[in-house]
């Protein structure tokens, strides 16, 4: 570190910086890298909290292109274009692909995954599985409500696939509490939050199977081959 140059130094911030806000910003992702810090959360969504994240991205490519990556050691540069790169793809995706506005699978998926990936890794303390666990359960209800917020487009083919997710999450609550080990009040706990999981991924099901009657349709090809040699 000391013998790094000021646009070296400059880099290895920004790079740094990125890294700690990402896994900040993505609790799922940070559980499946074995970073614990964000453990019993799920990713925030709103309109306030996407204009947040699209603002950070925005600031990060601005500080990014202050920096000239001639002057960077060959090593560092791959990691300058896969850093560019990876920015303008969140940007890309945040400003104009917006699943969230169409795809109620996506936040379905981040639920199954998160709760996937507490209750099957060997790699975490069960007081910290417990509690990670606890907090991504009582977060189901509000998380689904905020995502049905944000809908307002229906395409057939992700409502269908949310419905399929949900079904997978219902059979997941129902085999997390014999992967946890604790105490019987916390237990007992747990059980109230799958019920109460259960219940909101229930009638999100119902609302899914009803959500073309307020929405404009959109449409995705469902036959993505679209080369013919």
């Amino acid at each position: 570190m000391s013998c790094q140059t000021s646009v070296e130094k400059s880099f290895y911030d920004l790079n740094h910086a990125f890294v700690n806000w990402y896994y900040k910003f993505h609790p799922v992702e940070s559980t499946r890298h074995g970073i614990s810090d964000h453990h019993g959360l799920f990713r925030m969504i709103g309109s306030e909290q996407n204009e947040e994240h699209i603002a950070d991205i925005s600031r990060f490519i601005i500080e990014l292109s202050q920096i000239d990556p001639t002057k960077l050691s060959a090593e560092d540069r791959i990691d300058y274009e896969i850093l560019a790169s990876k920015l303008e793809e969140m940007k890309y995706f945040m400003e104009e692909l917006k699943p969230w506005e169409w795809n109620p699978s996506w936040v379905l998926r981040e639920i199954y995954d998160g709760l996937f990936l507490l209750s099957e890794s060997q790699d975490i303390k069960m007081v910290d599985r417990v509690d990670a666990v606890k907090n991504r359960l009582s977060l189901i209800p509000k998380h689904l409500e905020n995502s049905k917020s944000l809908v307002n487009s229906f395409s057939k083919i992700h409502f269908e696939e949310g419905e399929k997710i949900i079904d997978g999450i219902i059979r997941l609550l129902d085999d997390i509490p014999i992967k946890l080990n604790s105490d019987n009040l916390t237990l007992d706990e747990i059980d109230l939050l799958i019920i109460s999981g259960k219940k909101s991924l229930v009638e999100h099901g119902r609302w899914l199977s009803k959500g073309s009657n307020k929405l404009s349709m959109i449409n995705f090809p469902l036959n993505l081959d679209l080369y013919k040699a």
